[in-house]
């Protein structure tokens, strides 16, 4: 590569990572559930050796690996006041993924001609307009960093296949490093270097010497793998016996969890035909989506007639010509790969923000249908074909618009404080103070509030963990979960090492103690934790923020010094 290549693709680079910080701007899509439970408070109790001090106050999600939002972290704590800064720089993952998406697609067709560059930009239109890539451009789940790496992976490896000349080992070292990283940064991501792995198996003839190659790209994808999650590892190895705890409990048998896989189930279909007609169900609202969120996505429905189509008009081929069809190895290599990409995760999870990659692979795949399907002759056929393909670039390129997002960055107190105030009249104190805090000028903006030192924070609900870092910039604040059978993870932390370890610091816990209630419909159905904070004579009110509904209880006597910005 010469001096004006990299001159070129570093331009390429720049304008397509301003475009994802510009976009992320505009949108302002944040999963703020996940922020508020985990992405901020573990790196920073990785940074503030927090281990096993605080119990579990982001659940299960406590023990997930925070090296992927270790970035986020460091925006946050030194850019705090400047939360459009943070959003922009958020957003260059999503630059960064669409720009790599970009190079593969030039991969399949020849950017050269005037054809080649309608089909690259359709398909890369396509690619970053599913649900899952657009509603999480700029958010905090770290999807976009995976997606970066893995797609990265992909583009080295059909790179190979298309060149002429011997495979490079070197190549499918770093696609398997690539991979094998995306996977310990977010183990999520492990489906696609499963995908992979047996999609290389499939296509064996294509990756000579057979052996070398995909010895090559599994231990490199191992390495890759330790990089970013052995030190991790090794600290859930040591700690609880299972160094990808909770998760595969069932294989490692850790005594501090049941013994199951603790995998996401909520989303999977609940019978064969679920698996088979999983679009069409999703489609129709028979399978439950994330966020309740309304997903006009047809581009798995689309994907659906394409194979259904292939089969068929494969199989009439062989058969009135007996001959069989060539295909470009790299063409055979990306059908392979969306198809397994997509059983291994519909049977993994069936979790539509974690579909984006073969997503990304499908939008090729519609293109080359659709100029395969291009017709040769005919105004009759060209007519119906134009209509046809209107209607289906209609139908994907508005899924934006016509889907809810999932999550969204805003100044407004959101529409369950006003139905607990009705629940709980005394609150209704507080709601002059929400009014008052206007547009928010922090990223994470939550009132000044000093808790004395050496408070034991008692956290009722998920999500709640993001209060932690903030509330311990001016006193010791140690929190612990004190689930009441709020929520499906309430009864993991009520018995066994974890109640042990609780009752343990509750009995030697010396100072002041407050309580964290999550505004959720479990916390509000229990409605223990808010009885036995009025019977513990203590008062509660809503805590001011962008982040979540919390509701902090502290004691009589030090309610004017922790919330020293309210007249009580």
């Amino acid at each position: 590569m010469n001096g004006n290549q990299i001159k070129y693709l570093s331009v390429q680079l720049l304008l397509f990572l301003l475009a994802g910080g510009v976009a992320s701007l505009f949108l302002r899509y944040d999963l703020l559930w996940d922020l508020a439970n985990y992405h901020y408070y573990n790196p920073w109790a990785f940074f503030n050796n927090r281990w096993m001090y605080d119990v579990a106050p982001g659940g299960i999600n406590t023990f997930f690996n925070p090296l992927a939002d270790i970035p986020l972290y460091v925006l946050i704590k030194y850019f705090n006041n400047f939360p459009n800064f943070i959003i922009f720089v958020q957003g260059l993952w999503s630059g960064a993924a669409a720009f790599v998406f970009f190079k593969l697609i030039c991969l399949f067709f020849d950017a050269k001609s005037l054809l080649g560059k309608v089909q690259i930009s359709a398909a890369w239109l396509v690619g970053i307009t599913s649900w899952p890539f657009f509603m999480q451009i700029g958010s905090t789940t770290n999807e976009m960093i995976t997606v970066l790496m893995v797609s990265g992976g992909y583009y080295l490896i059909i790179k190979e296949l298309k060149n002429p000349a011997p495979l490079k080992l070197i190549n499918f070292g770093w696609a398997g490093i690539c991979l094998g990283a995306a996977a310990g940064l977010k183990l999520t991501a492990a489906t696609y270097c499963v995908s992979v792995g047996i999609t290389m198996l499939f296509c064996y003839r294509y990756f000579k010497p057979f052996y070398k190659v995909m010895g090559v790209f599994v231990l490199s994808g191992a390495v890759g793998f330790l990089l970013t999650y052995g030190v991790w590892m090794w600290r859930l190895w040591d700690t609880f016996g299972n160094p990808l705890f909770p998760l595969l409990n069932n294989l490692f048998k850790s005594d501090w969890f049941d013994i199951r896989s603790y995998r996401d189930t909520i989303f999977l279909p609940k019978d064969i035909w679920g698996y088979i007609f999983y679009p069409f169900y999703l489609l129709l609202d028979k399978l439950p989506s994330e966020g309740q969120s309304v997903i006009m996505d047809f581009r798995n429905i689309i994907m659906s007639f394409v194979v259904g189509g292939f089969i068929l008009f494969g199989g009439f081929r062989i058969i009135k010509n007996k001959t069989k069809i060539s295909f470009k190895k790299e063409d055979v290599f990306l059908w392979g790969l969306w198809l397994v990409s997509y059983i291994v995760w519909l049977i993994a999870f069936s979790i539509q923000r974690y579909s984006v990659q073969f997503l990304m692979l499908s939008a090729i795949i519609i293109i080359q249908v659709a100029t395969f399907l291009y017709p040769k002759n005919g105004n009759i056929k060209f007519i119906f074909y134009g209509c046809g393909l209107v209607l289906v670039f209609y139908s994907l390129l508005s899924t934006p618009y016509y889907s809810d997002f999932w999550g969204k960055k805003n100044d407004k107190y959101s529409h369950l404080i006003k139905f607990y105030t009705d629940v709980w009249p005394e609150l209704k104190d507080d709601m002059p103070y929400f009014e008052k805090y206007g547009n928010y000028k922090k990223y994470v903006d939550i009132e000044d509030i000093e808790l004395p030192n050496n408070t034991l924070l008692q956290m009722y609900g998920l999500p709640s963990a993001a209060i932690l870092p903030e509330l311990n910039q001016k006193s010791e604040v140690r929190g612990i979960n004190m689930y009441i059978d709020a929520g499906h993870e309430g009864k993991i932390f009520d018995k066994g090492k974890w109640m042990e370890l609780k009752n343990r610091i509750i009995n030697e816990h010396n100072g002041p103690k407050a309580k964290l209630i999550v505004l959720s419909e479990a916390v509000h159905i229990a409605n223990l934790p808010y009885k036995m904070a009025k019977n513990e004579g203590m008062n509660c009110h809503l805590v001011i923020n962008n982040i979540y509904d919390w509701i902090l209880c502290v004691p009589k006597e030090l309610e004017k010094t922790v919330f020293k910005g309210r007249n009580y």
